[in-house]
């Protein structure tokens, strides 16, 4: 059985397929009709995010954008100092203490093919490679290496969560540097603990660093800017073949999502909220597309332009932020920060979305798009609040 519905319309087109982890469907990133829908463990708990009615960041469907300090006064500090201590644990070569900072089941992408991770005891018998401290199986640490940090870079936040990246270098135990480590990590706040949740890993044997700019980069930024263009194309021409085949990802993969819940009340009304209480995963896995599953996918194409538009005025076109680059790539993968602007007919800006992605190669195909092995998405700037003139 399929697990995923690649779904980018409003709330989740399952036709009838079982989510393996209830969580977020992800926002398209030209995409989905609305926002991200989440199914929580708790309909009716209420959040724990301040619902300010003078916070001018909030816009009429609910969302709070980047402007406002409920974005980031949580979310940026926790997660800079979870990822702080995860790295003082992996140095350490401590798995316990990697374990106490992680949500079950997380998402690990150390190569095209996401490897979900169900609980603390199957990380500890058989953790990814990247993870494997054990000096046991398969790993990336050669006996006696130690580990330098260089970097930690926030990227991208909303109130309940945050997409970084951490870099650091290998080395052996004479001195001698045998890796460059990229990751990207996503940390959420799932019922009030903030942990990591969604993890990929790029590694390059240290001779080939600083080979990105003439070799990689070009390649995968091609691909990325394809996928983007034939998206928004098949979207603005209604041609759902060319739509469905830009979201198709017929391998393991999954996303983790740092919108906000639609929550339903008793008379049927819906409201956006950034829920944590009662929320117990953000993710969104598949085992893989078929097919048969996306001949079946509308993604909301009939109500696509008006619900996208929210009340600024119809959906026309969406278009890639200027800030989209590569931030780490390999032969097969790339790490990259990307988003989007949405316009209506006469050029007025609807919203502007940030998010973070793995782009692979599998068996000699690029895949990338804005649903599948993401960190995301995030509302940068939601203009149906500001003053019209």
């Amino acid at each position: 059985m399929k697990e995923k519905s690649t779904d980018r319309g409003e709330g989740q087109t399952n036709n009838g397929r079982r989510d393996f982890v209830k969580g977020v469907t992800t926002a398209g990133l030209l995409g989905a009709v609305g926002i991200a829908s989440t199914l929580t463990a708790s309909a009716e708990a209420s959040s724990k995010v301040p619902q300010s009615p003078e916070d001018r960041s909030r816009s009429r469907s609910g969302i709070i954008d980047c402007r406002s300090p409920l974005a980031f006064q949580d979310s940026v500090p926790a997660s800079l100092k979870i990822l702080s201590q995860y790295f003082q644990a992996l140095s350490d070569r401590k798995l316990d203490g990697m374990a106490e900072l992680m949500h079950f089941p997380f998402l690990a992408h150390e190569g095209p093919e996401a490897q979900l991770v169900q609980s603390r005891e199957e990380l500890i018998s058989s953790p990814p490679r990247s993870m494997n401290v054990s000096g046991k199986g398969p790993s990336k640490i050669a006996p006696g290496a130690y580990d330098i940090l260089d970097f930690i870079q926030m990227h991208i936040y909303s109130p309940v969560g945050a997409g970084l990246s951490l870099e650091y270098s290998r080395f052996a135990p004479n001195g001698t540097k045998i890796f460059s480590c990229h990751g990207l990590y996503g940390v959420t706040n799932n019922d009030g603990k903030w942990g990591i949740e969604w993890v990929s890993t790029i590694f390059k044997p240290a001779n080939q660093v600083g080979r990105d700019q003439w070799y990689n980069y070009p390649i995968l930024n091609t691909a990325l800017h394809e996928n983007h263009r034939d998206h928004v194309m098949a979207r603005r021409y209604n041609d759902l073949p060319e739509l469905r085949q830009t979201v198709f990802d017929p391998f393991p993969h999954g996303s983790l999502s740092l919108g906000p819940s639609v929550v339903r009340d008793a008379t049927g009304k819906t409201r956006q909220e950034y829920r944590t209480e009662g929320v117990m995963s953000r993710l969104r896995y598949s085992t893989g597309d078929t097919q048969e599953e996306m001949d079946k996918q509308t993604f909301g194409q009939a109500q696509f332009s008006r619900t996208s538009g929210e009340s600024v005025g119809g959906w026309a076109l969406s278009i890639e932020t200027p800030d989209t680059r590569m931030l780490y790539a390999s032969a097969e993968k790339g790490h990259f920060y990307s988003g989007y602007y949405r316009y209506t007919e006469d050029g007025s800006i609807i919203s502007e979305h940030r998010y973070l992605g793995a782009l692979v190669n599998w068996k000699g195909k690029w895949y990338g798009n804005d649903i599948s092995r993401i960190i995301g998405q995030v509302v940068y700037q939601d203009r149906s609040n500001d003053t019209r003139s």
